[in-house]
């Protein structure tokens, strides 16, 4: 038997580089029109028409506050009618609604982790890109895919650092390090605990 609202369901988006998925199985598309881009500059403050240089895909990248909220605005009428669909008490509530953007809001960020937000990532790049003519497209492209090569190297040089003896020994230095430290508190304490009181016996 099928729940009571599963006509509210919102219909999910057909799998494509252009969506990601959270820790809950649901879908978001990142369409990216004029429109979105207007809404974007009137709301956050963001121009994406400024992008075309790449600077952007540096900016975002190294701001993961920035980079939020535009994931936020770019799909919180999806997450709102994930929500309407979850509580029918706000079904006929329109998607800006206070409580209906706060409980989104607050499903969709529990929901989110490193790795979901990593997908989201390179969902609004690729989108980004779809978004802006043939010619500008191969330059994005571009930086996308050194983006994309320069992360790579980096976990693997973190997994590298990791497996290496040098880890090992840096670890075991810090531990003794650590260990000689507290033992030598130790020894200051029970030294001081065994002085007798001045005019004791």
């Amino acid at each position: 038997m099928q729940p009571a609202n599963s006509m509210l369901q919102p219909e999910p988006p057909q799998p494509n580089d252009r969506s990601f998925k959270d820790n809950n199985d649901r879908s978001y598309e990142i369409k990216i029109t004029i429109h979105t881009v207007t809404r974007l500059k009137r709301e956050i403050g963001l121009d994406l028409f400024a992008s075309a240089d790449g600077d952007l895909f540096n900016r975002l990248a190294a701001d993961t506050a920035e980079f939020c909220d535009l994931i936020w605005a770019l799909i919180r009428d999806q997450a709102a009618e994930y929500f309407k669909a979850d509580h029918e008490e706000h079904a006929a509530k329109g998607n800006d609604h206070p409580e209906v953007l706060e409980g989104a809001a607050k499903s969709f960020w529990e929901s989110m982790d490193d790795t979901t937000l990593d997908a989201a990532t390179w969902a609004f790049f690729e989108s980004l890109i779809a978004f802006f003519r043939e010619d500008k497209r191969g330059p994005l492209r571009l930086v996308l895919q050194k983006m994309k090569k320069a992360e790579k190297a980096r976990l693997a040089n973190a997994q590298a650092l990791a497996e290496s003896p040098k880890m090992d020994q840096l670890l075991e230095a810090t531990f003794q390090k650590e260990f000689q430290t507290l033992e030598n508190s130790l020894d200051k304490a029970i030294a001081l605990n065994s002085v007798p009181p001045p005019g004791g016996d």
